[in-house]
């Protein structure tokens, strides 16, 4: 069994994995802190690159999320936490609608 922060650095690991040419992992700023370091401790050796995307008045900047969807490319899957950090519940669909739809998967 997984706890959360186990899960979501295999989730990180299997979106890379099931991607074709694909090895980065973006990773809202708004994710708790302890989530993240699991994330970069379990992703370290693994190929992964995790990006963090910042975050605009405690919600994950629109601008920042589309400059690194679209900066080269390669990028696998995004990492984003309900309710954040901050515990505030903001809506991920604007972020979903960016990704193609073979890229869309939610857990």
């Amino acid at each position: 069994m997984y706890d959360g922060s186990t899960a979501t650095a295999e989730a990180a690991i299997m979106a890379v994995a099931s991607g074709k040419k694909a090895n980065k992992v973006l990773v809202s700023e708004t994710v708790d802190d302890k989530i993240l370091a699991v994330i970069r401790t379990y992703t370290h050796f693994q190929g992964v690159q995790n990006r963090v995307v910042p975050a605009e008045d405690g919600v994950t900047s629109r601008t920042a999320h589309a400059r690194k969807i679209c900066n080269k490319g390669g990028v696998a899957g995004m990492i984003v936490q309900q309710p954040t950090s901050t515990a505030s519940l903001k809506t991920t669909t604007a972020f979903c609608r960016r990704l193609p739809p073979t890229k869309r998967h939610f857990s």
